[in-house]
Order: structure tokens, then sequence, then C-alpha cells
């Protein structure tokens, strides 16, 4: 996904009133910060997370939670070379949303930006952790 590809996506959603115009500057900026750490241009599998992100902070807007995570699937994720990271870009969205994040939200935002790093600066996946899928090879998505 390039940035101009992000835009077009933000611009329908807002279209659709399904965003608004905050949620659209801070999913760029994210998008930004992401492709910098990476060293691309154009960041591998993207869609997900910039599709989720900007729905996860409408949520927020209105009011909705979000079951967190299984357990197991959390501990995984903790252990991913990719963790820090992760977590580096929660900080930077919530700086930018200037408040923190739900929990749930988080968690599920830490799943994406591992496996995104994990598919663009290489690294195990997580299993599909939307999903909870068996965990068997063929879950797992392939670079």
């Amino acid at each position: 996904m390039r940035f101009q590809e992000l835009t077009t996506r933000l611009e329908l959603l807002q279209e659709q009133g399904l965003i608004n115009e905050k949620v659209c500057r801070v999913t760029e900026s994210v998008f930004e910060e992401l492709a910098r750490l990476v060293k691309k241009d154009s960041i591998e599998q993207a869609e997900m997370v910039f599709t989720h992100l900007p729905l996860a902070l409408m949520r927020i807007v209105n009011g909705e939670n979000i079951d967190r995570p299984d357990p197991f699937i959390l501990e995984e994720m903790k252990r991913s070379e990719h963790f820090p990271v992760a977590e580096t870009l929660v900080h930077f969205i919530e700086k930018l949303w200037e408040k923190s994040l739900p929990q749930g939200e988080k968690d599920f935002l830490y799943i994406h930006f591992i496996n995104l790093l994990n598919i663009n600066q290489g690294g195990d996946e997580l299993e599909d952790c939307h999903r909870g899928t068996s965990g068997e090879e063929g879950d797992r998505r392939k670079n």
C-alpha cells in the first residue's frame, strides 16, 4: 500500500460518513511513521491495519468497546521481536489522538503492527489473531 492508496481509502470512508477529519490526519501520520520505520514507500499488506485503525478511532469517538484478544495470543505477541516497535507506534497514535486508547484497541493494533513489521522487515508472524485460527502452516501468510 502506498500513501496515495491510503488517502483514497480514507477519502471514501470520510465521504461515507464513517470517519472524521481528525481520524484521517492521525491515520495518515501513522502510515508515514510506519513507512519511515520500515524504510519503504510501499508497505506490503497494510490494508488491514489501515482499515482497522480509522474504524477503531471512530469506535472510540462513538464510545464503543471491543473485547480483548485471547490471553494466549497476547502472550505470544509480547514475545515478538517487533513488540517494542508496535508499542512505540501505539504510543505515537495516542500522542496524535491526544488521549489513551482502550486496552482492547491497543492489543489489536499491536497484533496488526507486529504482523506488518514481520512482513516488511522479516520475522515470524503471529497467527491470524483476529480469527484465532489453528496455527497450522496453511493459516499463515507467506512473503
